[in-house]
């Protein structure tokens, strides 16, 4: 894996990333501590997006494609996406994914951690041969993004 990387800069695009200290402070709160979007966003239509990371994240990354096609390549693998399916990668592995050239993804995506992030892919059945679900192209879905990306967008507070 060696591509020229494009992690944003998609026209319409949408992105918060929590800074640092929000993100510690969260996680010292009992209903944060499980599970907590660190950075969200929207990408439409986004042609030549490209990430590879050789040493994962340690986060995990949820990617749900609503229009397009895109890739991933995770655990020697190489997988397309479609729309409908929810793309998990956990924590701490290498993994590389894009647009198609042709009919570019459109995707919602988010990074979170929490302690019970384990228990969470676990519970989904997430492994490096099972990264792909189908979840459908539900719109009550792609409102709890936006909801997410809005809360998120306005303020640190606790609540």
């Amino acid at each position: 894996m060696s591509w020229t990387q494009k992690g944003e800069g998609f026209p319409g695009q949408q992105i918060v990333v929590l800074p640092k200290w929000v993100v510690g402070n969260a996680l010292q709160q009992p209903l944060l501590r499980d599970l907590l979007p660190t950075d969200i966003g929207f990408f439409p239509k986004a042609a030549g997006h490209l990430r590879e990371r050789v040493v994962g994240v340690d986060q995990a990354i949820f990617i749900y494609c609503t229009y397009g096609t895109g890739w991933c390549e995770l655990g020697g693998q190489r997988r397309l996406v479609h729309p409908g399916e929810l793309l998990v990668i956990p924590p701490n592995v290498s993994h590389a994914y894009g647009a198609d050239e042709k009919r570019p993804w459109s995707i919602f995506w988010v990074h979170a951690t929490g302690a019970g992030m384990k228990s969470l892919l676990d519970e989904f059945g997430v492994t490096l041969d099972r990264p792909l679900f189908f979840l459908g192209q539900d719109p009550q879905l792609v409102a709890l993004f936006e909801e997410v990306i809005d809360i998120v967008e306005h303020g640190y507070t606790p609540s």
